[in-house]
């Protein structure tokens, strides 16, 4: 008696199913609806794990600063070379043509340039026409064209603005250059493929 109780019971739930549409499709509309919110959940925190745990990672990207990166050879530390002015001079004589006053380069922003850009030719010339002190290795060049950008007027730059950078504003970049440490420029040198 209680099994026919039962199987009447599932018969009358399969035949209001098999009667009303609407039972059908609210069902399936639910299992998508849980299926999805399972699926993204799982995959939300897997991918998390992943990018935290990535190597691609950027410090500016992550809460936490990404560890640094030890790599020593045994009996040598990898010092930054410096560049020859010979180097330097060839490289001022392919920059577009900049004016120059008495106190000042005035750099004409060319399609596809910015701040960066125009720093960079300032030191350059800069660097081309002057002694420094000391021997100056591409990251101390990338740390100069920074100090320069940091220091110059913000905004857009747009094609044909002139940007005027100051002798003394290079000669500030270039001394502050010089008191970097060894380990600040080791960690510049992530940098320098820009100058290639």
């Amino acid at each position: 008696m209680e099994y026919e109780q039962q199987q009447n019971q599932d018969d009358n739930f399969m035949n209001r199913v098999k009667e009303s549409p609407r039972t059908v499709s609210a069902i399936i509309i639910v299992v998508i609806v849980a299926a999805a919110i399972y699926a993204f959940s799982g995959n939300n925190q897997q991918n998390n794990e992943v990018a935290l745990n990535s190597p691609e990672a950027t410090p500016e990207a992550s809460a936490t600063p990404a560890p640094e990166k030890k790599e020593e050879v045994k009996g040598a530390t990898a010092t930054p070379a410096p560049v020859d002015k010979a180097v330097l001079s060839e490289n001022a004589k392919k920059l577009p043509e900049a004016r120059t006053t008495d106190s000042a380069y005035i750099e004409v922003a060319q399609k596809g340039d910015g701040l960066t850009h125009v720093a960079r030719r300032a030191a350059t010339r800069y660097l081309a026409d002057h002694e420094t002190g000391y021997s100056v290795t591409n990251e101390h060049r990338i740390y100069i064209e920074d100090y320069i950008r940091k220091h110059m007027e913000k905004g857009s730059v747009s094609v044909g603005a002139e940007k005027t950078i100051s002798f003394d504003l290079v000669k500030q970049a270039i001394e502050s250059a010089g008191k970097l440490t060894p380990k600040q420029l080791k960690n510049l040198t992530q940098y320098t493929g820009a100058l290639r």
